[in-house]
């Protein structure tokens, strides 16, 4: 018989997807899990002090503790004002600019403009009328 590669697989990373051979995990449990299930009613073993310890730690996180107790003032000052991502405002600006034809700036106030710039620079030029509308 010819061999034959295995075919990739794609991988997420993080945990692998449960298989369909195994749906129940507890089946194939190990020695020590056996073991320790069945000690569950024997003294010592069992879920019953961690489930004391587990409820002793809420309660003491949920009342007094320095790090959880919270200001209604200090909430206030949190909450940020709501703001959009980068670019989201300034696309639909940039549509709304390119779609009329008529000028945002008067030709006049803009040739003056560009006549006092271009005096610093040169004395006497002259420009065509469509080239100060090509600026």
């Amino acid at each position: 018989m010819a061999r034959s590669k295995p075919t990739a697989r794609k991988s997420s990373g993080g945990k692998p997807p449960p298989s369909p051979m195994n749906p129940n995990k507890n089946s194939q449990r190990g020695y020590k899990t056996a073991v320790m299930s069945s000690l569950k009613g024997a003294v010592g073993y069992g879920s019953e002090p961690n489930k004391e310890r587990t409820r002793k730690r809420q309660v003491a996180f949920k009342t007094g503790h320095p790090f959880n107790r919270h200001n209604k003032l200090d909430t206030k000052m949190c909450e940020r004002k709501h703001r959009f991502r980068p670019g989201t405002v300034a696309l639909p600006e940039i549509r709304r600019y390119q779609k009329p034809t008529e000028l945002l700036i008067r030709k006049l106030p803009f040739q003056r403009l560009v006549r006092e710039i271009a005096y610093d620079f040169e004395v006497d030029l002259r420009f065509q009328a469509s080239a100060v509308m090509a600026l």
